[in-house]
């Protein structure tokens, strides 16, 4: 796993991966010209608590649930 808060273009980390969890409005564009995946862009307009997984073929919205991870 890998956090960053900018996408760099350049960088050869960020071609070589298959798939990104998008939690911040704007990476989309960056994504989408990186994967050539023209979806990505959806990942621009998140809603507050919305997330994206990326990939090469498809761009999923979705809202965490952090129910399974707490106490019990």
């Amino acid at each position: 796993m890998h956090l960053a808060p900018k996408v760099p273009p350049r960088s050869g980390f960020w071609h070589s991966i298959d798939q990104v969890v998008v939690c911040a409005p704007g990476h989309g564009k960056v994504l989408a010209a990186l994967l050539a995946a023209r979806g990505a862009v959806a990942a621009d307009a998140l809603a507050p608590g919305e997330a994206a997984l990326v990939d090469r073929r498809r761009t999923r919205l979705f809202t965490p649930n952090p129910a399974p991870f707490g106490r019990r």
